[in-house]
């Protein structure tokens, strides 16, 4: 079948040997349009009707598609990177949070909702481990980082990957990470890694040409930054566990297609911005020239 369920969900097209994960390509569409019509509306973000309706429309058809697909994680994916973006482009703070709080409303009335994701939230909030039912997954992430220790059992020498830790490949690699590399040259390193890819994605933002540059960059860099951040925070059990891979790291065609684009498509506005500083730089010495003649 094209769309065959796994884990009870259907979020996948199946294309012969491939499969895509739509909701991945809908969060880059969703930067790349907000980019380009936040830029082009700047002059009427302010009111609500002109400025702010138009893109809540999109966003809200994409969301209630993805909800559809029982993926909620994406869907607060989604709107963590569309705030500040809606922000940067001129939106009012009261309207965003009038915004919010109608989203945080109907994220928690899903939640309630859904039985399983009661059950997760109930998991998550007992207190108690469960190391053999619900928790199991998350007890074996924890015991894989913990056992990584300082610096590491070693690069091809995790034991839970093998024998105990579920998806050590996609969402849970990071404590694969953390065990192989321990905190300094596992975790540590993969998260100042991703604390780089948000400062160079940022200052790309600040010297990008124009305002559809700069808004497109932001979005970019927030795509990839925060979606690594949320799932190094399902392996560490900061939130309640769900579905979210490791950009760039985690197996999976979909969400490293979309991290390979997203970072073409900075490179490609900051040798733009590079371009742009050396051509001000030629005038300012022609002027220089100039006066000195």
């Amino acid at each position: 079948a094209w769309n065959d369920p796994v884990r009870g969900s259907v979020r996948w097209i199946r294309l012969g040997p491939l499969s895509i994960q739509p909701s991945e390509i809908a969060k880059l569409a969703i930067v790349i349009y907000l980019a380009d019509f936040l830029s082009r509306k700047r002059r009427h973000q302010e009111s609500f009707k002109k400025g702010l309706m138009p893109a809540l429309l999109v966003l809200g058809t994409v969301v209630g598609l993805v909800a559809l697909e029982r993926n909620l994680s994406c869907v607060v994916h989604i709107a963590l990177i569309s705030s500040p973006l809606l922000f940067i482009g001129g939106a009012r703070i009261r309207h965003l949070l009038g915004l919010g709080i109608v989203f945080a409303a109907v994220v928690a009335g899903s939640l309630f909702a859904s039985p399983y994701q009661r059950e997760r939230i109930k998991t998550y909030t007992s207190g108690s481990f469960d190391a053999l039912g619900k928790d199991y997954q998350v007890q074996q992430s924890l015991i894989a980082i913990g056992s990584g220790g300082w610096t590491g059992v070693g690069l091809g020498q995790s034991k839970q990957k093998y024998y105990f830790l579920p998806d050590s490949h996609t969402d849970f690699v990071f404590s694969v990470a953390g065990e192989e590399g321990g905190f300094i040259f596992g975790s540590l390193f993969v998260m100042g890694l991703f604390l780089v890819f948000a400062w160079r994605g940022t200052r790309i933002a600040m010297r990008a040409p124009d305002e559809e540059g700069r808004l497109l960059a932001m979005g970019i860099t927030l795509l990839v930054f925060l979606y690594a951040m949320l799932n190094i925070a399902v392996v560490t059990r900061s939130i309640p566990t769900t579905g979210v891979p490791l950009p760039f790291i985690s197996y999976g065609g979909s969400s490293l297609l979309v991290a390979l684009f997203g970072s073409g498509v900075l490179l490609n506005i900051s040798k733009q911005s590079t371009g742009r500083r050396f051509a001000n730089a030629d005038q300012v010495k022609q002027r220089l020239a100039k006066r000195g003649r």
